[in-house]
């Protein structure tokens, strides 16, 4: 088991300082100033090495399907002869200059692009992750052992300080990506941050999950297995953009950024320092470090199952459908509109600061007025009625927690639901 790991990261470490040679080989084939756009064309093929006139080739040859054309395609009626392809954008990480020169036409074939990319993106994070759930407990056959070492979904302690590092992380590669996108002048608020910016962002949540699935496998107790959709339940949290609280700290700390870049320095070292702050209070409040655990480390915490299964079991459909309500229901809990109001009223009214300052920008509009306000009227409308038809459902998760001996899944399961811990009653009529 241990050398398949290990032979699994050196594929992925190879493939990783592949993809570092091409991203550098791109940037370091243009002869470019970030701030005013692209110099002659010709020019910069005559600067190119051939190993980045490879590069480049293979970069623009790449096509993938284009899921908005062709969903475009089917919702209006005109279903097209084959799948329609979208070429990969020949600027690669271009400058906010070079974005807004670029025609209407290339700017949208460079959304359809990016949004492919990250779809097959998931995809493979999707798979991978389900397989290692699933076909990890199966190895136990092959003489592996369980580690030693004492589960962490009831100690609190152990899973604030994994929290703690996860948002150090998080702050590390979100505040990096920022700094070099203001800097290099591919940071502003009529664009926002690259594609490529988010994709690599989008990757580290990936890897993160998939570390989060090997170490799960590893501490899972005998007789106790993981669904078919744990992975994908897990990822809502921990991997969805408007969802997870990594894209949440991404998309304030570049608000800080586009605040910096338009000369509002004071604004943004304010704002800067509240997502810094307000997480250090979620650290060490209970109720919102649940919700910081669910969202950072959802595999680690994630519901097990008998190995064999007990009992008249719920068919498919209806199981997939509630799997379904539950996760939308996690968006309207009491203690996740908490979190949106302590963390976004007032990056909403910074936000408002900064449209009324530096002019109109879609971008801060859309990612810190308008998505976190349709979040918050979206929790205040539908908790209860979504509660009305998830109660029992939760509580057999509930008793599943309870037998599986996951005190992490089970306090938050009774919180959600309401339900004191002693509250045996409740329990019942919940079940």
């Amino acid at each position: 088991w241990f050398k398949t790991v290990a032979s699994g990261v050196g594929s992925c470490s190879k493939m990783l300082r592949v993809a570092i040679f091409v991203v550098l080989a791109r940037l370091a084939s243009t002869n470019t100033d970030p701030r005013h756009g692209p110099s002659d064309p010709a020019q910069q093929d005559d600067n190119m090495l051939p190993q980045d006139m490879a590069v480049s080739d293979t970069i623009e040859e790449f096509a993938l399907p284009d899921l908005i054309g062709n969903a475009k395609a089917l919702i209006n009626g005109t279903p097209p002869d084959h799948v329609q392809m979208v070429q990969a954008p020949q600027a690669f990480m271009p400058a906010a200059a070079e974005i807004i020169d670029m025609t209407p036409e290339e700017r949208e074939e460079r959304e359809h692009f990016f949004v492919s990319e990250l779809a097959l993106v998931y995809s493979g994070y999707l798979a991978s992750g389900t397989a290692v759930l699933k076909i990890g407990p199966m190895l136990r056959n092959t003489g592996y052992e369980v580690l030693a070492v004492e589960r962490v979904e009831g100690d609190m302690d152990s899973l604030q300080r994994l929290v703690a590092v996860a948002l150090i992380m998080t702050f590390a590669f979100v505040t990096i990506a920022t700094v070099f996108g203001t800097a290099t002048g591919r940071l502003s608020k009529q664009t926002g941050q690259d594609y490529e910016v988010w994709l690599l962002l989008f990757h580290c949540s990936g890897i993160s999950m998939l570390v989060q699935a090997v170490v799960a496998v590893r501490r899972l107790p005998p007789g106790r297995k993981y669904s078919s959709t744990t992975f994908a339940v897990c990822t809502v949290t921990g991997m969805w953009p408007f969802l997870s609280d990594a894209y949440d700290v991404a998309k304030d700390v570049n608000f800080a950024g586009v605040c910096w870049a338009n000369g509002l320095r004071i604004l943004a070292i304010l704002s800067y320092l509240y997502v810094v702050g307000i997480h250090l209070f979620f650290l060490f409040h209970p109720d919102c470090l649940e919700e910081l655990i669910a969202s950072h480390l959802p595999v680690l915490v994630a519901e097990t199952v008998p190995a064999i299964s007990e009992g008249e079991s719920p068919s498919w459909c209806h199981d997939k459908w509630m799997t379904f309500l539950g996760v939308v229901y996690k968006q309207c809990t009491r203690a996740k509109l908490r979190l949106l109001l302590i963390e976004n009223l007032p990056q909403g009214f910074m936000a408002v600061v900064f449209l009324y300052q530096a002019g109109g920008s879609f971008f801060v509009g859309v990612m810190n007025l308008g998505i976190p306000t349709a979040q918050i009227v979206f929790a205040v409308l539908f908790f209860k009625t979504i509660r009305g038809y998830v109660s029992p459902w939760f509580g057999k998760k509930l008793d599943a927690a309870i037998s599986g001996g996951n005190v992490f899944l089970e306090e938050q399961l009774r919180k959600d639901l309401a339900i004191g811990i002693r509250d045996t009653d409740g329990l019942e009529n919940f079940k």
